[in-house]
């Protein structure tokens, strides 16, 4: 293989990464704001990932995302946070990468719902943790976690459908 060849399939490999990234860029955009964080479409762009790409892409998609927003790139809904590791969403945002690659790699060994709903918990627990620097438990635990569960479970059964019609559609 010459290195032409061999750079090309470097940069190849790089695609479904800048997808990724670009897919939870695009979930951050749709938000309504709520106390102490708001809804977004990140976790479904994150669920997506998980059932479409191999854990390795999934962990370097939203990877790539926080390395964006920790350059100041306006990846947070078009606003720009680079010390984003200090806000209320710290939390959620830590557990993406680690729900990203736990989702895909239980995806091959349990039901796609229960492989997100894991990967969900993960996010859960970090954003819940990170709230109580600023919360009590009870404020973080129902504005942070109970808050979400619904719509998140709504984002989950979404993905799975998304994702059977992006696979249906790569095997054509």
């Amino acid at each position: 293989m010459d290195s032409v060849t061999k750079r090309a399939s470097s940069l190849s490999a790089l695609y479904p990464i800048a997808f990724g990234c670009s897919l939870i860029i695009v979930g951050s955009l749709i938000r309504v704001p709520f106390f102490p964080v708001a809804f977004t479409l990140q976790t479904l762009a994150i669920s997506f990932l998980a059932l479409t790409q191999t854990p390795k892409q999934a962990l370097l998609s939203t990877l790539a995302y926080l390395a964006c927003a920790t350059m100041g790139v306006p990846v947070f809904a078009g606003v720009s946070n680079p010390l984003w590791i200090l806000g209320k969403g710290a939390g959620y945002l830590v557990g993406f990468p680690i729900c990203a690659y736990v989702s895909a790699s239980l995806v091959k060994r349990t039901s796609p719902f229960l492989a997100l709903c894991i990967g969900h918990l993960i996010i859960y627990a970090l954003g819940f943790l990170g709230l109580t620097l600023f919360f009590d438990g009870w404020t973080a635990f129902v504005h942070g976690v109970l808050f979400f569960v619904l719509s998140d479970l709504c984002k989950i059964v979404l993905a799975i459908a998304l994702a059977q019609i992006w696979n249906k559609g790569k095997c054509s």
